[in-house]
């Protein structure tokens, strides 16, 4: 079932992520090994790239999900965040490091949705297609009457297709079995399985919430072009047996690299040469 919860490329330095956790190290019988922790300083590069993404319902409830920037304007979250049942949500605000219901680096509105026809046509997990971009209006944020795009601002993550099978990835957002979703958390594992028709699944400990939270190769690590320090998958589903501990996701393909290039033909959207590959 999928992760939402209802509710009633970047720049800087800082200490390393992995001195900034308490990583407690487990190994499930069916599932793996695998390490997970609570982040304890969301304000610091990396982790200020990710935040929660809060949105109204087509029945009036609110509900949220995990996100990354990916672009200047443009963040990743999970299809079903976007569009599920037959409508879409509506009233989209990220919120950057978002910390026991702080907004450290503000609120940010949207602008544009996109998810793929086939999602639409069948929005249900597993799915080869449960990803989706969303694009952010720019911020009167740092000097009164000028405008500064979220990425410009945090940085944000590259993005990499096809690269989900047989690796390590890094996977975080704010899920509900965890500080009830109030403080980022991170797990680090290894690749699992794959399953049909084109996901992988990855062990893990978090639940509701993390939907949409990014999978990212060789998490910390930062060079010029952006090859590393990638995002490979997202956070999707997870069994309903809550015993089992494991994630999966859709695995990054053509279909989302052109809606990554759809997104940024949108003039201000994405800067020099798109970081998809």
């Amino acid at each position: 079932y999928d992760l939402s919860v209802s509710l009633f490329r970047g720049t800087a330095s800082s200490p390393s992520p992995q001195a900034q956790q308490s990583r407690k190290r487990a190994i499930h019988p069916i599932d793996g090994p695998y390490t997970s922790a609570k982040v304890s300083r969301s304000t610091d590069w990396p982790f200020k790239m990710i935040g929660r993404l809060f949105f109204q319902r087509p029945d009036g409830e609110t509900g949220s999900c995990s996100a990354a920037i990916i672009q200047k304007r443009l963040i990743i979250t999970a299809a079903h965040c976007i569009y599920r049942e037959g409508a879409f949500n509506t009233e989209f605000e990220f919120v950057p490091g978002f910390v026991n219901g702080s907004a450290p680096f503000g609120a940010w509105q949207y602008t544009k949705t996109w998810v793929s026809s086939d999602w639409a046509k069948d929005p249900s997990v597993p799915s080869p297609q449960d990803f989706g971009i969303i694009s952010l209006a720019d911020k009167d944020i740092i000097k009164p009457g000028t405008k500064t795009s979220i990425g410009s601002l945090l940085g944000w993550f590259g993005a990499k297709t096809n690269a989900l099978l047989n690796n390590h990835v890094t996977s975080l957002g704010y899920p509900s079995n965890h500080n009830n979703a109030l403080i980022m958390h991170v797990v680090d594992s290894q690749f699992k399985r794959f399953r049909t028709p084109t996901n992988a699944e990855y062990p893990n400990d978090m639940i509701e919430g993390i939907s949409g939270g990014p999978w990212v190769a060789d998490f910390g690590s930062m060079t010029e072009d952006g090859k590393d320090n990638s995002v490979v998958g997202i956070s999707s589903y997870r069994d309903e047996d809550l015993d089992r501990r494991y994630l999966g996701s859709s695995v990054l393909d053509s279909t989302f690299l052109a809606m990554y290039n759809a997104a940024c033909k949108i003039e201000g959207n994405c800067e020099g040469t798109p970081g998809a590959e």
